[in-house]
């Protein structure tokens, strides 16, 4: 295993395994720069678990140094407020920078660092990223030509969520209303009596992530009362 910074790697291997030998001399001669270690794996740990560790370490150690360097200047939420330079999920990397031919080298520099350490590729096919209205089409036109990505309109989804980066439309929640259009009518409110109606017409809402808009929460419950109050004549209540 090689990589940047000895507190960094030794993190890694104990935490995927038992360091069994670091080599002291690369240490002494490179110090700060690379180091190797020999690990034994511990097969109880997944090894989906050892795959992230050992790449999403790296990924965020590399992110920090140059934020902390002033190479990376993040984007900030509001005027003054506080940047955001990355963000980690379990096998995605969002990354967020200025929009300037400086900041484009910066990044294509550390992708190609990172890359060139882990003897992995970027997936091209996944691998875009997307502009703020506000910067104008000539420089868009330069940074893709710099960092060789397509741009797009809409990250996609995450563990089924949409990541919004323009203004809520009611399209942004249309997979959240077929789902509970479609579960409401699986439970066929005819065959179920007013009291079964009230508890099966509960949804769950993904509000841990964000806010429901108004008109989504009205048609929830307006599809709600649809099956509570549906054939009510010929209920059981």
């Amino acid at each position: 295993m090689v990589y940047y910074d000895e507190s960094v790697l030794m993190s890694i291997a104990s935490t995927i395994g038992t360091p069994i030998k670091m080599d002291t001399n690369t240490l002494t001669m490179f110090r700060g720069r690379f180091a190797r270690v020999c690990v034994q794996i511990n097969l109880n740990v997944p090894v989906v678990r050892c795959n992230r560790i050992c790449l999403i370490y790296p990924i965020e150690w590399l992110l920090t140094r140059k934020f902390n360097n002033r190479v990376w200047e993040p984007v900030p939420f509001t005027r003054g407020g506080l940047s955001l330079s990355h963000l980690l999920f379990v096998d995605d990397v969002m990354l967020f920078c200025k929009a300037t031919s400086e900041q484009a080298c910066v990044l294509s520099k550390a992708i190609q660092h990172f890359c060139d350490n882990s003897s992995l590729k970027v997936n091209h096919y996944n691998f875009k990223f997307i502009f703020s209205p506000s910067v104008p089409r000539a420089t868009r036109e330069e940074l893709m030509n710099i960092l060789s990505i397509q741009c797009t309109t809409h990250i996609g989804k995450y563990l089924g969520f949409n990541l919004m980066t323009n203004r809520v439309t009611k399209s942004d929640f249309s997979t959240i209303l077929d789902k509970v259009n479609s579960r409401l009518a699986s439970w066929k409110g005819r065959l179920v009596n007013k009291a079964g109606r009230l508890c099966l017409a509960l949804p769950t809402y993904n509000m841990q992530l964000i806010w429901l808009p108004q008109f989504v929460c009205a048609s929830i419950n307006k599809a709600c009362r649809s099956m509570i109050w549906s054939n009510q004549r010929n209920s059981n209540c």
